[in-house]
C-alpha cells in the first residue's frame, strides 16, 4: 500500500472510530483500536491525523510553511524589495533564427522590423542559415527551382537587404552573424572534392554586411555577456545549455522555445528563437509540414530574461 493510501485508509479509520466512541478518540483510543499503526510515521503527530481527518481545527501556527511565506514576503515588502514589472523593460538582445534566403517568409520579416523599430534593442543577432544554398546540398534535390547562380545571387542581394533594414531601424545597435550548416554547405562540398581548391575560394566576403560583425567559426559559441550564442547543432531544447552549462541560444532546429535548469544554486536557460523561412518553398520541404513542429517568431533577451517570441 502506498503511502498516500495509509493515510486516506488511516484518515478514515479514526472518523469511523469517532462515530463509534461518540467523541474524538484520544491516541490512546487510536492505540488500543489499531496497534500496530504508528500514526507519526505518516503524519507529523497524532494532533495531525485528527487535523487531517477533520475531527480537529488546526491551531493558528500549525501551517508553519504558510506562515513562513507570509513573513517572508511582509519582510521584502517592509524592506522595500517587492519585485515591480516595469510597463517596458529594457531589450539588450533580439535573436533572429534560420531565415534560408532567398526562400524567406518576408511576412514575418515586416514583423522582425517593425519589433526592432519599436524595442530598439542593444544587440542583434542572426543565429545562421541566413541562406539556404539548395543548389549545394548532397540530399535530393530538384534542378528546376532555381539554379544555383540566381539562388546564390539572389541571396546575397537580400541578406545586404535585411541588414541594411535592420541597422537603419536600430541604428545603435551592434549587430552580429552567425553561420549555419546550410550557409557552408558550398564550401564543405568544395572541400569534399577538390580540397586544394580552398586557397581560391573566397568565402568569407560571402557573408560580410556593413557595420556588422561576422563570427565564421561553428564550432566556437560567440559569448554575448555569459550568454553562448551560436547556430547550434543538437535538436533537442536544452541540449546545448545540457552541454555549455550556461545561457545558451541557439537556432538550427527551427523550434523556438525556452527551457530552464537548476544547477546547484545557479539558474541557467536556453533559447531557441525558432524560424524565419517559408516552410511552403520546394527547397524547405524535407519535413512535412503538417509535422515538422517549425515555429515562426524571434528571440528576446531582456531585463526578465529570456523569451521566444511566437508569430
Amino acid at each position: 500500500m502506498s503511502e498516500l493510501n495509509q493515510k486516506q485508509y488511516i484518515v478514515q479509520f479514526v472518523k469511523r472510530l469517532a462515530d463509534e466512541l461518540g467523541k474524538i478518540p484520544s491516541e490512546a483510543d487510536f492505540k488500543k483500536a489499531m496497534p500496530r499503526v504508528n500514526p507519526s510515521l505518516l503524519y507529523s503527530s497524532y494532533e495531525g491525523l485528527l487535523i487531517a481527518a477533520g475531527l480537529k481545527n488546526a491551531p493558528r501556527n500549525y501551517h508553519s510553511d504558510l506562515l513562513d511565506l507570509q513573513k517572508h514576503l511582509e519582510k521584502h515588502r517592509e524592506s522595500g524589495r517587492a519585485f515591480k514589472l516595469t510597463k517596458k523593460s529594457k531589450v539588450r538582445r533580439l535573436y533572429l533564427g534560420d531565415i534560408h534566403f532567398p526562400f524567406a517568409n518576408f511576412d514575418a520579416l515586416t514583423m522582425v522590423y517593425q519589433i526592432i523599430e519599436e524595442v530598439q534593442p542593444t544587440e542583434i543577432v542572426q543565429l545562421g542559415d541566413l541562406n539556404d544554398c539548395y543548389a549545394h546540398t548532397k540530399f535530393p534535390r530538384s534542378h528546376n527551382v532555381i539554379t544555383p547562380y540566381e539562388e546564390a545571387k539572389l541571396a546575397r542581394e537580400m541578406g545586404i537587404s535585411l541588414w541594411q533594414t535592420i541597422r537603419k531601424n536600430a541604428p545603435k545597435a551592434e549587430c552580429y552573424q552567425i553561420l549555419g550548416n546550410h550557409d557552408v554547405r558550398p564550401y564543405k562540398r568544395v572541400i569534399e572534392s577538390y580540397p586544394e581548391g580552398e586557397t581560391f575560394l573566397r568565402f568569407d566576403d560571402y557573408y560580410k554586411f556593413d557595420g556588422v560583425h561576422t563570427h565564421y567559426d561553428l564550432r566556437d559559441p560567440l559569448k554575448l555577456g555569459s550568454t553562448f550564442v551560436h547556430h547550434g547543432h543538437l535538436n533537442q531544447l536544452g541540449a546545448h545549455m545540457e552541454l555549455f552549462k550556461a545561457n545558451t541560444v541557439c537556432g538550427h532546429s527551427h523550434r523556438g522555445g525556452v527551457v530552464f535548469r537548476r544547477y546547484g544554486e545557479e539558474i541557467r536557460w536556453e533559447l531557441n528563437a525558432g524560424y524565419l523561412g517559408d516552410e511552403r518553398a520546394k527547397p524547405m520541404g524535407y519535413m512535412p509540414t503538417k509535422f515538422n513542429g517549425w515555429t515562426l517568431g524571434v528571440g528576446m533577451e531582456d531585463d526578465l530574461g529570456a523569451r521566444f517570441i511566437h508569430f
